[in-house]
């Protein structure tokens, strides 16, 4: 699976250095956020977003500070898009990091940097 388009804007980007998921275009359907946690997106539409979004590489949350201290909320390290997509598929109560492993092969799969060229990576 890939997506065709991920649009954002910097609403909250610049100011909080955090960036969301407030809405979203899967299966040929628009969905909000507070749409995203009532479950309206079908299973088997929700379980590729769940999947393609975990194998993500170029991103990662961080759960203490460098004092060893719990964050309030998980950092996000690496591109912030990239870290909004993982955040979403934590609030819909899926672990991330155990998808990525159990669904990312590094002797079967290939990561394509983003190419400015090409508008895309996968």
């Amino acid at each position: 699976g890939n997506a065709t388009n991920i649009c954002s804007d910097k609403t909250g980007t610049l100011t909080e250095n955090r960036m969301t998921v407030v809405e979203g275009f899967f299966g040929d359907v628009s969905y909000e956020q507070e749409e995203f946690a009532g479950n309206p997106i079908p299973e088997s539409v929700k379980r590729v977003i769940i999947e393609q979004c975990s194998i993500n590489r170029s991103a990662y949350l961080v759960y203490k500070d460098q004092e060893g201290k719990t964050l309030d909320r998980p950092a996000i390290i690496g591109n912030k898009t990239e870290g909004a997509l993982i955040m979403m598929v934590k609030s819909w109560g899926h672990d991330h990091e155990e998808l990525k492993t159990n669904n990312f092969l590094e002797g079967r799969d290939k990561i394509y940097s983003f190419n400015s060229a090409k508008k895309r990576s996968t």
